[in-house]
């Protein structure tokens, strides 16, 4: 027999040893667990993103779309979400989403290559959207410009190329000191910064 802090998965056994008394606890799974994520979160680094771990960078992403991604991939993963509401000039789509509970449309732009040189997502406005923080894109601390006048509020954060996508910068923007109205990544082209 162990005789440690221990703590059994199925069936649960949680010994708790004080210095004074031993106390057997029999505790269900599911709040071993809970406790368990409770403490990682208090342990670890907030992650701003879901599916992100401890935030070190920006998001990147939008629905699993990336710079540089072929028109055919990207079409592929927004007819899943969504449809295409109408062509814009220069090769630029809106798109409407089903059912997403924070953004209501996905804007895309390719290059004459036909891969993505930008995404931006429009946050939803009705009484049942989840509001996105700021912060759930990235560590607003670390954006490399922010602009925060009253009601007009701004964040840039440069992403670091992976693969073979090409450099990039995020942009969030809105007129709520805590919440974006959107949500850009754009390609940065040869000579900016």
């Amino acid at each position: 027999m162990l005789e440690s802090n221990l703590v059994l998965v199925k069936g649960i056994d949680f010994d708790m040893t004080n210095k004074a008394t031993q106390v057997k606890h029999r505790l269900p799974a599911t709040l071993i667990i809970a406790l368990c994520l409770s403490v990682s979160c208090l342990i670890m680094p907030r992650a701003g993103v879901s599916g992100m771990s401890a935030l070190k960078s920006v998001r990147s992403d939008i629905h699993g779309i990336r710079l540089g991604m072929t028109s055919a991939v990207v079409h592929k993963r927004l007819e899943k979400i969504g449809r295409k509401e109408r062509d814009e000039r220069k090769r630029q789509e809106v798109w409407v989403l089903n059912n997403d509970p924070r953004y209501s449309h996905i804007i895309v732009g390719f290059d004459p290559d036909m891969k993505l040189r930008y995404v931006t997502a429009l946050a939803r406005k009705d009484a049942a959207a989840r509001n996105v923080t700021y912060s759930e894109i990235g560590d607003v601390k670390r954006a490399a410009e922010r602009q925060t006048l009253p009601n007009n509020y701004q964040y840039i954060w440069k992403i670091k190329p992976q693969r073979n996508e090409p450099e990039g910068i995020v942009v969030v923007r809105g007129t709520d000191r805590e919440h974006l109205a959107s949500f850009s990544i754009k390609k940065v082209a040869a000579g900016e910064d």
